[in-house]
């Protein structure tokens, strides 16, 4: 029988490491007061350099799926 998932677990932040080059990490360094205007940022009162990169994935993720989109439009009308 399977066990019935809790929709609280669904939900819960995934704890993920990840390496990245020492550059890549010292820019979003030098990003972050870029960062400071994000309303998420100023919701948490800080900007960190993990926060930075969580947006800046996001910001990524959310990128890529248009380019996706894109693609797709592109492939369905040939």
């Amino acid at each position: 029988m399977k066990k019935k998932r809790s929709p609280v677990a669904d939900d819960a932040p995934a704890n993920v490491t990840v390496k990245i080059p020492r550059d890549l990490y010292d820019e979003v360094g030098a990003l972050l007061p870029h960062f400071a205007d994000d309303p998420v940022v100023r919701a948490t009162g800080k900007a960190s350099k993990a926060l930075a990169l969580r947006l800046t994935l996001l910001r990524g993720i959310a990128a890529v799926r248009a380019d996706a989109r894109q693609k797709a439009k592109g492939d369905a009308a040939t």
